[in-house]
């Protein structure tokens, strides 16, 4: 027999406990431990999270008279097998280690560091972690993360995750075209007394409990997505080939929640500053472009989304010209995005020059309060302009026709669409205009420059042809 803390007898295994415990296995691990306790035939030593079961040496003399009839009942121990005893009709085994009561693993981590008390570190191939997430293994828990919104779907109201489509498909590219830098994902299993793991010799077995993605959505989802487009044969890219760096936590809810604030924080970076970092889209190059050979050099910001009223040197935000050249132009090669470039310095060139708003701070503050001229917002209808403009032999006169549009803020092609009233005051009146920054007002203001603007054109050509034929008279 083998002595264990004070408790003489034989390890048990899994089945084993069941068998002498006479339970059912279909119980959650945290019942059946409550009736293993229940038993008095297997006593238990416990040290820390780890808990070994023993059948004792009076259980074993017991049960043998009792089942002195029987003539091959076996008491298995394990998966490893040692000496084998003979007692009456029971065969013993013996093992190398004592184990704790196992369950079928939910997830197994190989090669796991543990680098705090309740923090795990390994890595993760994008095969086994979009497995894990289409097996459930893993899941969105709305509370710890971005939480979730109502969406109608015939006429029933649902709540789904919330996630942005379009990042996910961004992501989704970047690993398709090898554009991709691996980042941390982090797992958090939910400490809530429903949860059974074990951690040894560099392993991470979690058997039960709730196991959510705390940072990882995004990535995940991209992944899923690359896997259904391998399945139906769109793609062949191998997800075992891309590899995350991972962190498992274990922590209660409140905890999760302070972690996924701190993520947050971290993630608080305008889209402008996160544009300026993306050096391969093809509008990212042609903004690029722009600041080092264009006079919007120095005056493009690229920290923020917006430019504050006391910024005597910025007029447009970097993410607004990317988003303006992106929904304007289709541009499909880096050659494509380099000869833009060059028209749009030109241009960009003699739209400064000859707008005063653009390069005198003064008059552009005075005009923000009435008029769109000087702009950030401005730069969609700008960019929208200059599209109509490439090509035409003599479109640098042509720029000058801006000052003609109708850009008051409280016109009628602008009010409601792309303006509001804001509680402020302008030129005497109880209200000033606000600017609806959306992706319905921005292609709005695209659409309408553009549709204003040739509008003008054609009212300068009739009023050139009308003045021909006078002279002609």
């Amino acid at each position: 027999m083998r002595t264990n803390n004070g408790v003489e007898g034989i390890t048990l295994g899994r089945k084993d406990i069941i068998e002498i415990a006479g339970i059912s296995e279909g119980n959650s691990a945290k019942k059946l431990i409550k009736m293993i306790d229940d038993c008095d035939v297997i006593k238990s030593v416990k040290a820390g999270r780890k808990k070994t079961y023993f059948l004792t040496e009076q259980s074993i003399t017991d049960n043998i008279k009792d089942n002195k009839n029987k003539k091959d009942s076996i008491v298995s121990t394990g998966n490893k097998t040692g000496e084998k005893v003979k007692n009456n009709s029971y065969e013993i085994q013996k093992q190398e280690e004592d184990i704790a009561l196992k369950l079928e693993p939910k997830i197994l981590l190989n090669e796991v560091m543990q680098i705090g008390e309740k923090e795990y570190l390994t890595y993760i191939t994008g095969k086994d972690l979009v497995e894990f997430w289409i097996d459930k293994k893993i899941g969105y828990n709305p509370r710890i993360q971005r939480g979730v919104k109502l969406k109608v779907n015939r006429d029933e109201e649902i709540k789904v995750p919330v996630f942005s489509l379009a990042n996910v498909k961004k992501i989704r590219d970047k690993i398709l075209m090898g554009n991709y830098f691996t980042d941390m994902i982090t797992l958090n299993l939910l400490e809530n007394g429903e949860e059974y793991f074990e951690y040894k010799n560099g392993d991470l077995i979690i058997y039960e409990g709730e196991t959510d993605l705390a940072d990882g959505q995004h990535r995940t989802r991209a992944l899923h997505m690359i896997k259904m487009s391998n399945d139906l044969k769109d793609t062949s890219f191998d997800l075992s080939k891309i590899i995350f760096p991972l962190k498992i936590t274990h922590y209660d809810e409140k905890t999760a929640q302070q972690q996924f604030h701190q993520f947050s924080l971290g993630l608080k970076i305008s889209r402008s500053r996160s544009e300026y970092f993306n050096a391969t889209d093809y509008s990212n190059i042609v903004v690029r472009e722009l600041m080092n050979n264009s006079d919007l050099a120095d005056r493009v910001e690229i920290v923020s989304n917006s430019i504050s009223k006391k910024d005597t040197k910025h007029i447009v935000t970097f993410a607004t010209l990317v988003n303006a050249i992106e929904e304007t132009y289709k541009i499909g090669t880096k050659k494509q995005a380099k000869e833009l470039a060059k028209y749009l310095c030109q241009f960009f060139d003699e739209l400064i020059d000859e707008i005063d708003e653009l390069h005198d701070y003064d008059k552009r503050i005075e005009s923000k309060e009435t008029s769109f001229i000087g702009e950030n917002f401005m730069f969609y209808g700008y960019v929208s302009i200059s599209k109509i403009l490439k090509g035409m032999e003599n479109w640098k006169e042509k720029i000058l026709l801006i000052k003609e549009l109708d850009l008051f803020k409280g016109s009628k092609i602008w009010f409601g669409q792309v303006t509001k009233h804001t509680g402020g005051k302008v030129n005497n009146a109880n209200h000033g205009f606000g600017i609806i920054n959306n992706k319905q007002s921005r292609n709005y203001m695209i659409n309408k420059a553009a549709e204003e603007f040739e509008r003008a054109l054609t009212t300068e050509q009739l009023f050139v042809k009308n003045e021909i034929a006078a002279d002609k008279e």
